[in-house]
């Protein structure tokens, strides 16, 4: 039995006034697996240039990972992998990097 993969896109983008750039990692699915987890995979074994954070309760509370996981306002510690999914920035806050904003700044 082969074990099935998951496509995951990451919007990325280094500068707040560039647009961002799509990239694709394929990683095994695990149903039980959360975003955050992936996001720790994906720099872990393929990208140690991703920036996420990795500060978290890991319990849904705090709010810190939150990341936009397909479409939606999501918190990454809490939310499973899907088969597909694509992840970008929370929007109306300054981006600092990839999935990274100043969540103490006030919102545009």
């Amino acid at each position: 039995m082969s074990q099935k993969i998951a496509r995951v896109e990451i919007i990325r983008r280094d500068n707040p006034s560039e647009p961002g750039a799509a990239e694709v990692f394929m990683l095994p699915f695990a149903p039980d697996k959360t975003v955050l987890q992936v996001l720790m995979e994906v720099y872990g074994r393929h990208d140690r240039s991703l920036a996420f954070r990795r500060v978290r309760c890991n319990r849904g509370v705090c709010g810190a990972c939150m990341v936009v996981v397909d479409g939606r306002v999501k918190r990454a510690c809490c939310t499973l992998m899907a088969e597909q999914m694509s992840l970008e920035p929370v929007g109306g806050f300054p981006l600092v990097k990839d999935l990274v904003v100043d969540l103490c700044s006030q919102r545009d």
